[in-house]
């Protein structure tokens, strides 16, 4: 089936697309370089400090397939413009807030720009790249979350030491607000016209493959945001590392997860995509342990993380360069996202503070137990995944 519904593909749209998703992304991990000026400021524990990371995934976590039905009606470009300019405002809100029910509220508003954010430019990438380039474009995408999160690890923990966590949220705001104008130039309107976006209705069905790959997203949103979010509290408690340094670590390991994405799109080629899904469970299931473990010496120890997170760069990879292909039609592409994004927030919203609960409770042996688990269950999901996707079973409606 052909699912490019263009023969050229735009890699100047794509590349604005990326870049915005990773900027929206960047807003996800700003907080944890910033946890300790924060819990200084504000006097927070790790769970609060949790919801702080995770509340924007929330808008996610409850409209994201409202919001990939309406770009049936609206387009992506449109979505993209509206979730670009809502972020950008609320995280420059966020820079002034007062008090710490003023910073979480924020941080809903925010989600809502990060949710129109995430399902519009996905949407965009496939409908921008021919046939040919959809597997590599969608593999770029799934770069987008560690991507963003690391760059505000690498420049977060710094920034928010010398200059304040207030100054490190408000550039973040500006930066947003900077792309604002080349996707207004370049990106390209809907395909559909007005008139016949009006006669339109919904597509109310996906198939069941969708809806089981978006709960193994969850598996995987669930385990790389826990990683990330956990590790600077954990390097600093643990290891006792300087800021700036729990930033440039973080930013490291974050990083890898792009490597993990790289290794998807060579080993796929070569492998199944559920061999190479298998191998990858194992390794990160084995490699957190000794990754959160006081026993491991220190550089060891950031190595195994690194590996961890790399391999939650494969899995991510797997559920971005699945969708279009399970979606079945182009119609669908939209929808799907959205509810691939929606269930995998409920992942990356409930982590962070249901792993800082059980850290603060049970210590940080309880955070590799979670993560190995939630990794085993994105392995069960995805490959159920495909054998509903290689059976061809009709589509499930949403309502």
């Amino acid at each position: 089936m052909r699912v490019g519904i263009v023969d050229r593909t735009s890699w100047r749209v794509i590349v604005i697309a990326y870049s915005t998703g990773v900027l929206a992304a960047a807003q996800v991990g700003r907080v944890a370089p910033a946890s300790t000026a924060l819990v200084a400021e504000f006097d927070i524990g790790l769970t609060v400090l949790g919801w702080m990371v995770s509340l924007i995934t929330f808008a996610s976590a409850i409209g994201g397939l409202g919001a990939g039905l309406i770009i049936q009606r609206t387009g992506a470009r449109r979505m993209l413009v509206t979730g670009t300019v809502l972020l950008a405002v609320s995280v420059l809100l966020s820079a002034l807030a007062p008090t710490v029910s003023v910073l979480l509220s924020m941080r809903i508003l925010e989600g809502v720009g990060y949710l129109f954010v995430t399902v519009a430019a996905p949407t965009l990438i496939a409908h921008s790249a021919a046939s040919r380039d959809m597997a590599p474009a969608l593999a770029l995408w799934g770069t987008f979350f560690t991507c963003g999160i690391s760059l505000a690890a690498f420049a977060g923990g710094w920034m928010s030491d010398i200059l304040g966590w207030r100054v490190w949220t408000g550039l973040n705001g500006v930066a947003i607000a900077a792309i604002l104008p080349a996707i207004l130039r370049y990106a390209p309107a809907s395909p559909i016209t007005v008139e016949r976006a009006a006669k339109a209705r919904f597509d109310w069905s996906l198939p069941r493959a969708i809806w089981i790959l978006g709960f193994a997203f969850w598996g995987v949103t669930f385990t790389a945001l826990t990683i990330l979010s956990m590790m600077p509290s954990f390097l600093k408690e643990m290891r006792e590392f300087a800021p700036s340094t729990i930033g440039s670590i973080t930013g490291f390991v974050a990083m890898s997860s792009i490597l993990g994405s790289l290794v998807y799109s060579f080993s796929t080629k070569r492998l199944r995509a559920n061999t190479v899904v298998l191998l990858t469970v194992a390794v990160t299931a084995l490699a957190i342990f000794p990754a959160f473990s006081a026993d491991t010496p220190q550089m060891r120890g950031v190595m195994f993380t690194a590996l961890a997170v790399a391999g939650t760069g494969v899995l991510i990879a797997h559920v971005f360069a699945s969708v279009p292909r399970m979606a079945g039609r182009n119609t669908r592409i939209g929808p799907a996202n959205g509810l691939v994004a929606q269930i995998g927030s409920i992942g990356s919203l409930l982590g962070p503070p249901v792993i800082g609960g059980f850290v603060t409770m049970a210590g940080w042996t309880a955070l590799p137990l979670l993560v190995a688990l939630s990794a085993l269950v994105f392995l069960a999901l995805a490959y159920l995944a495909e054998r509903h996707h290689a059976a061809g079973e009709m589509p499930k409606a949403v309502i």
